[in-house]
């Protein structure tokens, strides 16, 4: 934020989804839900903190891959609008 503000847009998001599952986020307006979305999706603006871990499961039998933490390239060819959708 502009003048050095910290804001804390999300906090203690938690929730586990089996293969063939599907999450919709749902809320008032400016509870998170684009924020959240956005994190996991690696569509955060250069200077936004993440912390924690968003596990999915990697592609074809590959380990999981840690959606705050995976690399622009991960995020564009195996998860962005194919596995995950904002």
């Amino acid at each position: 934020m502009r003048g050095g503000t910290h804001v804390s847009a999300v906090t203690d998001a938690t929730f586990d989804l089996a293969a063939g599952e599907c999450l919709a986020l749902v809320g008032e307006s400016g509870c998170g839900k684009s924020v959240l979305a956005s994190a996991l999706l690696g569509l955060l603006p250069e200077n936004a903190q993440t912390a924690g871990s968003a596990l999915i499961a990697g592609p074809d039998g590959q380990p999981p891959v840690d959606l705050l933490t995976a690399d622009e390239r991960t995020l564009a060819r195996t998860v962005r609008g194919r596995r995950v959708g904002l």
